[in-house]
């Protein structure tokens, strides 16, 4: 990326913690003795779930004969009824979701329970990192989506797509998942409810945002040594999303262009103008190892042999990419907002 400031002159950014999943020990009740006292606590058929006063959902599940319970929700979202501005600080977001979610269950904790989630004492199983890039418009938020799918389609690992609309990498991993998508047409389809604070001015800066998340779950959390909440600092959280997206946009490379051939030993020419001509074998078929006739071409002429896509497409499609994620890829965290958004427009249950 290009441009990794915390902010931009006149540009809306944001960055924050999103999911989480947690198990905290503490000794409670049967979970559907609580739901009997009709709390905000119920049962779906399938799972436990707590609603929060914004209509949003956390989940919960008993574990260990009823001495540890698991909670999964979004830290904005169920605070604040939003998730596209929020805090970079997970402990602390991450308390304030516990000892919301259990006061609106009606699980009671024990003193000595409280000041040991409180200070940190419980382990992470998943954790989502997501920050927002401003293409500038809602137009150039969709064609920034069309070129993102295009070039990594036929490239990335673990590659796919939702309804043309989200493209994931690592759906199905146990360990972590990236995925991009357009936050205006999302917020669109969910539209943000009328106690959230500042709903119409969210509304209206998501139509020109694209969203990369990162999830890192409870295999990938103990690769790294991030179990613990109080082992996370912001520059951690910000790195692994930075080296991820790096891997997959070939943002550092050269811009696609053919001049670059004459740099190029006679062979890889050869078979690069086969390529050009429509040949897609014109690498694969000959001897030698394709990773670094690949490398190769890419470093001279910036175009990328394993992409289905012609040069032509590969240069306009980089074109988009790069001059979105050099004005809009920033981060900002949003804390001084934070309680006012915890406050929302009522105080209604």
């Amino acid at each position: 990326m290009k441009n990794t400031n915390t902010s931009a002159d006149g540009i809306f950014l944001s960055s924050l913690f999103d999911t989480v999943k947690v198990r905290i020990q503490l000794s409670h009740e049967p979970l559907y003795e609580i739901v009997a006292k009709k709390n905000f606590l119920q049962y779906t058929g399938k799972k436990y779930q707590v609603r929060s006063r914004f209509g949003t959902f956390a989940i919960v599940a008993s574990e260990k004969n009823r001495t540890s319970l698991t909670i999964e929700g979004s830290i904005p979202k169920f605070l604040t009824g939003q998730n596209l501005i929020g805090t970079e600080d997970l402990l602390t977001g991450t308390v304030e979701l516990i000892d919301l979610v259990l006061l609106r269950a009606g699980i009671l904790a024990a003193e000595a329970e409280k000041k040991r989630y409180r200070e940190g004492t419980f382990q992470l199983l998943r954790v989502d990192y997501a920050k927002h890039v401003n293409c500038g418009t809602p137009k150039k938020a969709r064609v920034f989506m069309t070129a993102l799918r295009a070039t990594v389609a036929s490239t990335a690992y673990e590659y796919s797509a939702f309804n043309n609309e989200t493209v994931y990498w690592g759906l199905f991993s146990n360990r972590r998942t990236l995925r991009a998508y357009n936050k205006g047409l999302e917020m669109e389809k969910h539209a943000l409810g009328d106690k959230v604070y500042a709903a119409t001015k969210l509304t209206r800066e998501a139509q020109s945002m694209v969203r990369f998340e990162l999830a890192l779950r409870a295999e990938e959390l103990a690769r790294l040594n991030l179990r613990r909440a109080s082992d996370w600092k912001v520059e951690v959280a910000r790195e692994l999303l930075e080296d991820f997206v790096k891997r997959l946009l070939p943002l550092d490379h050269k811009i696609p262009d053919v001049t670059g051939m004459d740099l190029l030993s006679p062979t890889l020419r050869d078979r690069l103008e086969l390529w050009l001509r429509g040949c897609t074998d014109a690498f694969s078929r000959y001897p030698g190892s394709l990773s670094q006739a690949r490398r190769e071409v890419l470093l001279l002429t910036g175009i990328d042999i394993k992409n289905t896509l012609s040069h032509e497409e590969q240069k306009a499609h980089f074109q988009v990419l790069d001059e979105v994620m050099r004005a809009g890829w920033g981060y900002k965290c949003w804390q001084e907002k934070w309680e006012k958004l915890k406050a929302g427009k009522s105080k209604k249950p």
